[in-house]
C-alpha cells in the first residue's frame, strides 16, 4: 500500500480554515433560520416555522401577510445566496469570516441609508438587530442612558403591534429563545439593562366596542402621562405607532411635536414603523426631528 506523509501543521491549518468556513459553508435556508427567536426556527420535520413558512421560496403559496408569516421570495433568496457565496470566496481568499461579514452589514446600512433618502446632513446611525421586536430592546437601552432618572415608557396599543414588544418596551425577555439559540426564561428581565428605573404604562387605540379611541383623547392622555412625569423629575419614553396592525396611527404628530418642544431632553420619542407602513418621506422627517425610528423588512417597503 501507499502512503502519504500528512505534515501536522498542514492538518491543523486546513482543520482551522475548515471551521472557520463552516458559518458561510452551510446552506443558505439553514443560515436563514440560525441565530432567530422560535418566530424563525423551523421544525426539523415539517421544515416550516410556528407560522406555517419555510426558509426557502415557495412560489405555489400565496403571501399576503405583512408580518413574520411570509416565506422568502425567489429575489430575496437569490440575494441571501449570492451574499454567502460572496462571504464563501472571500473567506477562501484569505479574508476572516468576521471582517467580511462587518463590511457586509456596513453595506447594509448604507443602501438602506440610500433607499430612505438619508444623505450626509443627516446624522442618524442604523443599528441592526435580529428582528423588529430586538430593536426594542436597542430603545430601550439607548433611552436609559445619559442619566439617572426614573423612566416612564408610554406604550400605545400594545393588542396591535408585535406580540413581545410589551415585554420588550419593560426590558424583559420575549420569546424562549434568544438570538444565537439560547435558551431564555419568558418574561424575567434582560441582564444589563436598568429596568429597575422603568415603568410602563398602556394605552388603547380601541375602546371596548372595538372602535377607535379619538385621537384627541389619546393625545390628552399621552400629555397628561408625560408632564406628570417629567415633572416628578423622571424621563418619559413615547412609543409612537405609524401604523398599527389594522392601520391606526397614534399619537397625533403633531401633539408630539408640541410635547417634545415642551419636554425637550426629558422626553424621548420612538417611532413603531415595523412592517414599513409608512413613506420614506415621513420617516425622514421623524429622523430629522430627533426621534428614533424602529423599521422592519416589509412586502410594503
Amino acid at each position: 500500500r501507499r502512503g502519504v506523509a500528512l505534515d501536522r501543521e498542514i492538518l491543523g491549518q486546513a482543520g482551522d480554515l475548515t471551521a472557520s468556513l463552516m458559518d458561510v459553508a452551510l446552506p443558505t435556508e439553514v443560515l436563514l433560520a440560525c441565530g432567530a427567536d422560535s418566530r424563525v426556527s423551523l421544525d426539523a420535520a415539517s421544515r416550516v416555522n410556528k407560522y406555517g413558512c419555510s426558509a426557502v421560496p415557495r412560489p405555489s403559496t400565496v403571501s399576503l401577510s405583512s408580518c413574520t408569516a411570509s416565506s422568502p421570495s425567489e429575489v430575496s433568496y437569490r440575494a441571501a445566496e449570492l451574499a454567502r457565496q460572496r462571504l464563501l470566496g472571500l473567506a477562501l481568499a484569505g479574508t476572516t469570516v468576521h471582517d467580511r461579514f462587518a463590511a457586509a452589514m456596513e453595506e447594509t446600512r448604507h443602501a438602506l441609508a440610500s433607499v430612505i433618502g438619508l444623505d450626509s446632513r443627516d446624522t442618524a446611525e442604523i443599528v441592526l438587530a435580529a428582528s423588529g421586536t430586538d430593536c426594542e430592546l436597542c430603545v430601550l437601552q439607548l433611552a436609559l442612558q445619559g442619566h439617572d432618572r426614573h423612566m416612564l415608557v408610554i406604550v400605545i396599543g400594545p393588542d396591535e403591534i408585535g406580540g413581545g414588544s410589551l415585554a420588550a418596551a419593560s426590558g424583559r425577555h420575549f420569546d424562549g429563545l434568544a438570538p444565537l439559540a439560547r435558551p431564555v426564561p419568558v418574561g424575567q428581565p434582560l441582564e444589563g439593562l436598568e429596568i429597575d428605573r422603568t415603568r410602563v404604562e398602556t394605552l388603547p387605540l380601541r375602546g371596548g366596542t372595538g372602535l377607535p379611541i379619538p385621537i384627541h383623547e389619546i393625545d390628552a392622555a399621552v400629555e397628561t402621562l408625560a408632564r406628570d412625569a417629567v415633572q416628578r423629575g423622571g424621563h418619559v419614553l413615547l412609543h409612537v405607532v405609524d401604523s398599527s396592525k389594522t392601520g391606526l396611527r397614534a399619537p397625533s404628530i403633531g401633539a408630539v411635536r408640541r410635547l417634545h418642544h415642551a419636554l425637550g431632553d426629558a422626553l424621548t420619542v420612538v417611532v413603531d414603523a415595523a412592517q414599513m407602513r409608512t413613506r420614506s418621506e415621513t420617516l425622514l422627517e421623524y429622523v430629522r426631528a430627533g426621534w428614533l425610528v424602529r423599521i422592519s423588512g416589509s412586502k410594503f417597503f
